[in-house]
C-alpha cells in the first residue's frame, strides 16, 4: 500500500521577522517603512526592542551593517571619486585625533584652495593686498607671513576727491555774472555794429537800409 506524501506547512512570518526582512532590504533603512511591512506601530517596535533581547541583537547587528554600507560609500566617493565634500565630512569624523574637529574648518583640504586662489589673484594683479587680508579674514583663515610683511608695507591709496555740492544760491550767483558779462559784451558790441552799418549804408547809397517811419 502505497503511502501518502505529507504536506508540510510553512508557518506564517512573524511580524518581527517581517520587520527585520523589510528593513535589511531597505535602500534607505527607514523604520517607519519597515513598521508598515510589518503591519505595526512604532511603539510596538519599540516595545520589542526594550523587552526581546533577541530582536534588539539582531536589529543591532543589521544597524551595523547599514552604517558598513554607508561608511564604505563615503570612502568610496572620498577616495575613488574624488569627492571634496565626503573628504572633508571624514577627515572630521575620524580624523579628530590628528586635528580636525566636528564644526570646524579642514586645515588642508578646505582652506588650501582658497588661500592659493587669494594669493594666485594677488600676484596676477587682480586685487590688492589689502583686499587679499579682507578675503582671507573672511574666510577665517589665518594670514601668511608673507601677507603680513606686504601688509605692512601697504599705503592706502589716497581717497579721491570728493565734488563739492553746489548750493541753490551759488548756482543763482554764477547765472547772475554771466548775464551781467554776456549784457557788458552786448554794449560794447552793439554800438559799433552800428557804426559798421552805417558806413556800409552810405557806401551802398541803399534806400533799404533806411528805417521805415510807417510801421504799424
Amino acid at each position: 500500500m502505497a503511502q501518502k506524501s505529507i504536506k508540510k506547512t510553512v508557518p506564517p512570518a512573524s511580524s518581527k521577522t517581517k520587520f527585520l526582512r523589510s528593513f535589511s532590504e531597505s535602500q534607505t533603512f527607514n523604520i517607519s517603512d519597515s513598521c508598515k511591512a510589518a503591519a505595526i506601530g512604532r511603539r510596538t517596535f519599540y516595545n520589542w526592542l526594550e523587552n526581546d533581547q533577541e530582536f534588539k541583537i539582531k536589529f543591532e547587528e543589521l544597524k551595523d551593517s547599514r552604517d558598513d554600507a554607508i561608511e564604505s560609500a563615503i570612502f568610496s566617493r572620498a577616495v575613488a571619486e574624488k569627492d571634496t565634500t565626503a573628504l572633508i565630512f571624514l577627515c572630521k569624523t575620524l580624523l579628530k585625533n590628528k586635528g580636525y574637529v566636528e564644526g570646524g574648518r579642514v586645515s588642508v583640504t578646505d582652506t588650501g584652495p582658497v588661500l592659493a586662489k587669494v594669493i594666485d589673484s594677488l600676484m596676477e594683479g587682480q586685487t590688492t593686498i589689502d583686499r587679499a587680508a579682507l578675503e582671507l579674514t573672511k574666510a577665517g583663515i589665518p594670514l601668511p607671513e608673507s601677507i603680513k610683511i606686504m601688509l605692512g608695507r601697504f599705503t592706502p591709496s589716497e581717497a579721491e576727491p570728493v565734488c563739492e555740492t553746489i548750493s541753490v544760491e551759488h548756482l543763482e550767483r554764477r547765472y547772475n555774472e554771466a548775464l551781467a558779462a554776456s549784457q557788458a559784451q552786448r554794449e560794447i558790441f552793439l554800438p559799433a555794429r552800428r557804426i559798421e552799418i552805417d558806413a556800409l549804408k552810405k557806401e551802398l547809397n541803399v534806400d533799404s537800409f533806411k528805417e521805415s517811419s510807417n510801421i504799424s
